[in-house]
């Protein structure tokens, strides 16, 4: 820290809450060059300036910068997968359109269930059944197969995991389906006098708290909405009962769909 102005040095002194005898033991750390740009994409990831970065490390703005990009260099997948000792089994996936190189593409993510780490990611250039049954093929070679898979209503989806994954439990996501009812409610029924009625319905389906109830809720919204709400109910939710009967979502793989928003 000799070359760090004392104003710079109480800053760090300030936020990493150390005193003038132990910032050498704090800052000096003498890291291997993969582990050195590692520290710095966790700081960045959580949330520190590259200038306060630059400050610790002792280098300029641009250096960081250039650390943060040379992580493309390294095997940063294997070297992922190697520190993945323990998974739950339960897995979210889903789907991301992003523009690389003004190219649209998508990213494919299997993040799990309960901790919401990531397990699996690729990009395809299309996303059709061949696309999931080679994500979900690559997923089996590295993890073997999962107990439960959560995912919204893609039917190349739904394709893919029946081609790797027959036999494997698959729920779909309530909250995908809560919003596109509630959006075909306010679609269809925006002028009927028993809008809210509908939606409160739409809500139960989801939201009651025994399973009979979530159901009823169901048959009552068909019997009570129009015909384009009716067939959507019976051929969508009624349809789908088995995979929303345990009243999950996929807010993990959504959550980690967030964190790639903040970095493309």
């Amino acid at each position: 820290m000799s070359n760090i102005k004392n104003d710079d040095k109480k800053e760090i002194r300030k936020l990493l809450n150390i005193s003038k005898e132990k910032e050498e033991v704090s800052l000096g750390l003498s890291l291997k060059t993969t582990e050195k740009y590692m520290l710095v994409a966790l700081f960045y990831a959580c949330g520190m300036s590259m200038d306060i970065i630059a400050i610790l490390f002792g280098v300029c703005k641009t250096t960081i910068h250039n650390w943060l990009y040379s992580l493309c260099s390294i095997k940063m997948e294997q070297l992922l997968l190697s520190k993945i000792k323990y998974w739950s089994g339960k897995i979210c996936v889903d789907e991301k359109w992003v523009r690389i190189n003004g190219v649209w593409n998508y990213i494919l993510s299997a993040v799990d269930q309960v901790t919401g780490f990531p397990l699996l990611i690729e990009v395809h250039p299309t996303i059709d059944t061949n696309s999931w049954g080679v994500f979900f093929k690559k997923f089996k070679v590295i993890y073997g197969k999962p107990n439960l898979i959560i995912s919204d209503g893609s039917k190349s989806l739904k394709a893919g995991k029946t081609l790797i994954f027959p036999k494997v439990c698959h729920q779909l996501c309530n909250f995908h389906k809560y919003r596109n009812l509630s959006k075909r409610i306010f679609q269809y029924c925006k002028n009927d006098p028993q809008l809210k009625r509908y939606l409160v319905l739409a809500k139960g389906i989801f939201c009651n708290k025994s399973v009979s109830a979530r159901k009823y809720a169901g048959k009552k919204l068909c019997e009570l909405g129009c015909s384009k709400i009716k067939k959507y109910v019976n051929t969508h939710i009624l349809g789908d009962w088995r995979k929303l009967s345990k009243g999950l979502t996929s807010n993990a793989v959504e959550r980690f769909n967030r964190k790639l928003n903040k970095v493309i």
